[in-house]
C-alpha cells in the first residue's frame, strides 16, 4: 500500500511539473512580448561587458559542480574522479531542458550507477543535492533579503525565517543521513560533507554575481538596489522557485518573486520580462559548457557507454 501511494505521489508530482511548464512559458512569454520594444531598445544601449561577465561567472558555477560530486560522493567512501564528474555533468545538462525538470537528476543518477556508485550512495547523494541547494539559496538569498528596509513585513518575514530554518537544515543533514541509511555500519564523513557544503555556497555566490552583472548592463534602468542586493534578491527567488516542486527550474515562480523584491522605476510586466531574459544567460553559458566539452574523444576515459 505504502509502495502504491508513494508511486501515485511520484507519478502525480511528475506530471503537476509536465502540465504546469507551459502555463508558465506563457505567463513568461506574454511579458517578454509585450515588453519587446523596450527589451530591444536596452539590449542596444547595453555594455556587453557586463555580459560576457555574466556568462563567464555562470560557467564557473559549472566547473565547480563536478567538484561538489567528487567531494559529496566521498563522503560517502566512493571514489570519482573530477574528469568523471565533469563529464556526466556536461553531457546531461540538454536533459535539464525537459518537461519535468527532474531529467537533468535522474539522467546523472543513472551515469553514476553505470561506473559502480552504489544505489545508496546515489540515493544520498541526490537527497544532498536536492537539500543543500534549497537551504543554501534560501540561506544565503534570506541574509540580504531580510535586511531590505523597504519590504513589507510578509517577504521579509519569510526572509528571516529562512535563515534559521536552513542553517538547521544543513546542521542536522549528516545525523538524518546515518540514521537513515548507514545504522552505524558505516561512518558518513562530516568533513567532506561540510566541505561539498561550502563549495555549494561558492557556487551561488558566482550566480547571484552573474545577475547582477546581467543587470549592470542595462546601463539605462534604474535599480535601487546594491550589488550584493541584486545577486541576494535573485539567489533568495530562485530558492524560492526551487522549493515549488510543481515548477520545473522555478519557471515564473522566481521571477515573480523578484518582481516582489526589486525596487526599480520599472513597470512590473517589463520586470518579469528583464528577469526571464536572464534565463537567456544561463542558455548561453549551458550552451558554452557543452559545445566545448561532448566534442573532446576521451569518453573511454569518462564514462564506459
Amino acid at each position: 500500500m505504502q509502495k502504491t501511494i508513494t508511486f501515485l505521489t511520484k507519478t502525480g508530482l511528475n506530471w503537476l511539473k509536465i502540465l504546469f511548464t507551459p502555463f508558465a512559458l506563457a505567463y513568461l512569454g506574454y511579458y517578454i512580448y509585450a515588453s519587446r520594444d523596450l527589451l530591444g531598445q536596452l539590449t542596444t544601449e547595453s555594455e556587453s561587458i557586463y555580459f560576457a561577465a555574466s556568462i563567464l561567472l555562470f560557467l564557473l558555477m559549472h566547473f565547480l559542480s563536478p567538484l561538489v560530486t567528487t567531494v559529496a560522493f566521498r563522503a560517502t567512501d566512493n571514489n570519482i574522479n573530477y574528469s568523471q564528474a565533469f563529464y556526466i555533468y556536461a553531457r546531461r545538462l540538454p536533459a535539464k531542458y525537459l518537461p519535468g525538470g527532474i531529467w537533468h537528476t535522474a539522467s546523472r543518477a543513472s551515469d553514476y550507477q553505470k561506473i559502480g556508485i552504489p544505489v545508496r550512495s546515489i540515493t544520498i547523494y541526490i537527497l544532498f543535492e536536492i537539500f543543500m541547494v534549497a537551504s543554501i539559496t534560501l540561506l544565503l538569498g534570506g541574509l540580504v533579503v531580510s535586511q531590505l528596509s523597504y519590504l513589507q513585513s510578509g517577504w521579509a518575514n519569510i526572509a528571516i525565517l529562512a535563515v534559521p530554518f536552513s542553517i538547521i537544515v544543513i546542521a542536522i543533514f549528516p545525523a538524518i543521513t546515518k540514521r537513515l541509511f548507514f545504522k552505524n555500519s558505516l561512518v558518513y564523513r562530516s568533513s567532506d560533507y561540510f566541505f561539498s557544503v561550502l563549495i555549494i555556497a561558492l557556487q551561488w555566490f558566482f550566480v547571484g554575481l552573474s545577475f547582477a552583472a546581467f543587470l549592470n548592463a542595462f546601463s539605462s534602468i534604474e535599480f535601487f538596489n546594491s550589488t550584493l542586493e541584486m545577486a541576494g534578491i535573485y539567489i533568495f527567488s530562485w530558492g524560492v522557485g526551487f522549493i515549488a516542486i510543481f515548477a520545473p527550474q522555478g519557471l515564473g515562480v522566481s521571477e515573480y518573486v523578484g518582481t516582489e523584491l526589486f525596487l526599480s522605476d520599472l513597470r512590473v510586466e517589463n520586470l518579469i520580462a528583464i528577469l526571464a531574459s536572464y534565463r537567456v544567460i544561463v542558455l548561453v553559458a549551458d550552451l558554452i559548457l557543452l559545445t566545448t566539452t561532448i566534442p573532446i574523444k576521451l569518453r573511454g576515459k569518462f564514462i564506459a557507454h
